[in-house]
């Protein structure tokens, strides 16, 4: 049973027994458990990382006089993690641990050492030892890498790896802190976030960014839900562009805090809901459906819509790619598909402008010379064609 649970539980029976006095669930101490991100290098103004910010986020949510134990240490691999989380326990103690580690192992993967389930495991075996000690386990996700990191520069593996760590969380049953959701859809990550001073060969947050990380964390600490439910992997089969019907579109969606609402997750297409097939539970939810030619106009833009149902209920639409459609002629400028050049074409040209291929703002629909990038010269072709219609 979640500590979650357990306090809901508790709040329950005290409603129904006012006049009885309910012993409060209290957390006097939180242990950060972790690499160098835990520890806190790179840390600017010198405050410890985000374990050295949680407590005061903790107070904040009526956590009061809450010790928070700082357990990083550099350049640590899950699988020495595994054997040091035992001195830990026992000279820690504490009531909550926060697991975030995986970064260096990614290094390892890249270069054919280790698997990322082996990883994946090494982190099981750390949650599975706390929670024998009786004691909650918040799992995160991982930072992004820096583009200029020394491997994984596009993230691929790190990426990967954090939605591994959903995966086990699921299967243990415990919560996630989502380092990765919060941070790698942010289009300011870079300029706001990272630390860009020199010596850092993997990517590490700056002072705002571990100040982020400590409100993240306060909020699965406390037991707040203030997130959506969040897309982990998804697919188009057969890959790459143009989209026919027949096409098949799969995603699956992840949930801590609350429960997936069912009939609020979906997959769209060109923000429409299409009868989206479903498997799973509670936490994690597998989407799949069929693409009919109907469903396609001048291009088809493939999103997921999410929702869970906290009070009041989190809900998230997220455009995953656009494609073009076969034998669709759209005119340039047309940046949605909908065979017509306006407002909405100017909108997400803006939201994309600057961006190259790969990045996680990138738009292949309003790359309309295809060159890889979004730039004046796509901003001048969308304004010549203004207006335009081809339906």
């Amino acid at each position: 049973m979640s500590r979650r649970t357990v306090l809901a539980a508790a709040l329950g029976l005290a409603l129904a027994a006012p006049a009885v006095d309910a012993p409060a669930l209290a957390i006097s101490k939180v242990v950060g458990f972790g690499d160098s991100i835990t520890r806190g290098k790179f840390d600017e103004q010198n405050r410890g990382g985000y374990p050295g910010r949680l407590s005061n986020q903790l107070n904040r949510r009526g956590l009061e006089d809450v010790e928070v134990v700082n357990a990083g240490v550099d350049g640590e691999l899950t699988g020495g993690g595994v054997f040091r989380i035992d001195a830990v326990l026992n000279s820690a103690g504490g009531d909550v641990y926060i697991i975030m580690e995986g970064t260096n192992d990614v290094n390892l993967v890249l270069d054919g050492f280790i698997s990322l389930e082996t990883v994946a495991f090494n982190l099981r075996q750390m949650g599975n030892k706390v929670r024998d000690r009786g004691k909650e386990v918040i799992f995160g996700t991982l930072f992004p890498r820096r583009f200029d990191a020394r491997q994984d520069r596009s993230s691929v593996f790190t990426r990967e790896l954090s939605f591994e760590i959903r995966d086990l969380a699921v299967g243990l049953g415990t919560d996630v802190g989502d380092v990765w959701e919060r941070f790698w859809f942010d289009p300011d990550l870079f300029d706001d976030f990272f630390y860009l001073g020199g010596g850092d060969l993997v990517g590490h947050p700056n002072g705002e960014g571990y100040r982020e990380m400590a409100r993240l964390f306060a909020d699965q600490v406390a037991g707040f839900d203030d997130q959506a439910p969040v897309v982990s992997r998804w697919q188009k089969s057969p890959a790459g562009d143009p989209i026919r019907g027949q096409d098949r579109i799969t995603a699956q969606v992840h949930e801590f805090g609350s429960t997936l609402l069912r009939r609020g997750t979906y997959i769209t297409l060109n923000g429409r809901e299409v009868d989206t097939r479903k498997t799973g539970g509670k936490q994690r939810l597998e989407l799949t459906y069929q693409v009919k030619r109907a469903d396609l106009e001048c291009g088809g833009t493939v999103g997921v819509r999410t929702e869970d149902n906290a009070d009041p209920p989190n809900v998230r639409h997220r455009v995953l790619d656009s494609f073009r459609v076969q034998g669709v002629q759209v005119i340039k400028g047309d940046a949605n598909g909908d065979c017509r050049v306006d407002g909405q074409d100017l909108l997400l040209l803006a939201r994309a402008f600057g961006s190259i291929a790969g990045e996680n703002r990138f738009n292949r629909l309003a790359d309309f010379n295809n060159d890889g990038r979004i730039d004046g010269e796509d901003l001048a072709t969308l304004a010549r064609n203004f207006g335009r219609s081809s339906a």
